[in-house]
């Protein structure tokens, strides 16, 4: 078992010395009225990534490339459609999608085109493409520690290095494991809590150790692979440390020590115990500088097909209420159970 863990902990170093780089912010920017009064828009608004904007006295005051380069953003058009299909001169639009964005490679397309009704029915529209699309690719070079353009062969080349590595099965099994043991230890939580029972909780404190392993090193995948933020990472390993740096260690203690079969769960460390869990354990949402991250058990469980109907704006929906909940309660963790409850209120 451990020389599997260490084969494991020696692959995911790895892929962190290879991967793991600086976040690509993206941000958006809205078009000039020059550009909105065309009739279409054309190759200028689609070249983002040439960008430059001069004040008054002809003094660059904004550079796309530079601000790539030197800051890690990405500036891309926000999407934009005509509000009225005019009799003569029609509609148009633009969009910005990111096709790609893992590891140290990131792909993004801009388009143009217009939008028509569909003719069997005039509640939707379609978007259609005027031969105008723009995919420019980046990469994060690590020896210059900056993101910048690639060319498309050379990215190609690195996309399919970077396949290969997901490839490994090794991944895959550490993923499985580590989605079971996280489910164990959940379990185990509730059945403590709830009968209180001192051998339920010495079960915890032991499923807990076994679950060490994989939540150390999993998270480091997924924050090498874009899964989640810098910051998101970073929060992370803060809550793994204040649960198994000290924490944990007082409380084995609080119950071996524990003569009853029964353990005080309303006790101060208790409490603190099975507060701190809740987020390592249980489906829910970050709030980090008021952006809305799934936490790690969320990780499995949004990617898993629901009972009930949820399409992407139910997704979106229930990071937006998070948010509200979370500055409202002032907590950076909001369970998902609260975000459904509100949700189910707000569509009665």
């Amino acid at each position: 078992m451990n020389e599997r863990f260490d084969e494991f902990k020696e692959l995911v170093e790895t892929l962190q010395r290879k991967y793991m780089c600086p976040d690509l912010i993206l941000d958006y920017y809205e078009l000039d009225e020059d550009s909105l009064k065309k009739r279409f828009f054309d190759e200028e608004e689609l070249e983002f990534e040439k960008r430059k904007i001069e004040d008054e006295n002809g003094v660059e005051v904004f550079n796309a490339k530079k601000n790539l380069e030197e800051k890690n953003v990405l500036s891309l058009p926000a999407f934009y459609e005509e509000r009225l299909n005019l009799p003569t001169t029609g509609t148009k639009y633009i969009r910005s999608t990111l096709d790609f964005y893992c590891g140290d490679l990131a792909k993004v397309t801009v388009e143009i085109g217009f939008w028509k009704l569909k003719p069997h029915n005039h509640q939707h529209k379609d978007y259609v493409l005027t031969a105008k699309k723009h995919t420019v690719c980046f990469a994060f070079y690590h020896e210059e520690n900056r993101w910048a353009m690639l060319n498309p062969e050379e990215w190609d080349k690195r996309k399919s290095e970077l396949d290969d590595d997901l490839s490994n099965p090794l991944l895959r099994q550490m993923e499985l494991e580590f989605h079971d043991t996280l489910k164990k230890a959940t379990s185990t939580y509730n059945q403590s809590r709830k009968i209180r029972l001192k051998k339920d909780a010495v079960e915890l404190i032991q499923d807990l150790y076994e679950l060490e392993w994989y939540i150390k090193y999993v998270p480091v995948l997924w924050a090498a692979f874009k899964l989640y933020s810098q910051d998101m990472y970073s929060r992370v390993l803060r809550r793994i440390d204040d649960v198994y740096e000290e924490l944990i260690e007082q409380v084995d203690t609080f119950i071996s020590e524990e003569e009853s079969d029964i353990i005080d769960t309303q006790s101060p460390l208790m409490l603190d115990f099975y507060s701190s869990l809740n987020p390592l354990l249980f489906d829910g949402y970050e709030n980090i500088n008021e952006a809305i991250f799934s936490n790690l058990k969320t990780m499995y469980t949004e990617r898993q097909p629901t009972n009930r109907f949820a399409d992407l704006e139910t997704l979106r929906i229930y990071k937006e209420i998070a948010l509200e909940l979370s500055q409202k309660k002032k907590l950076s963790f909001i369970p998902f159970s609260d975000v459904k409850k509100e949700f189910d209120l707000r569509n009665k």
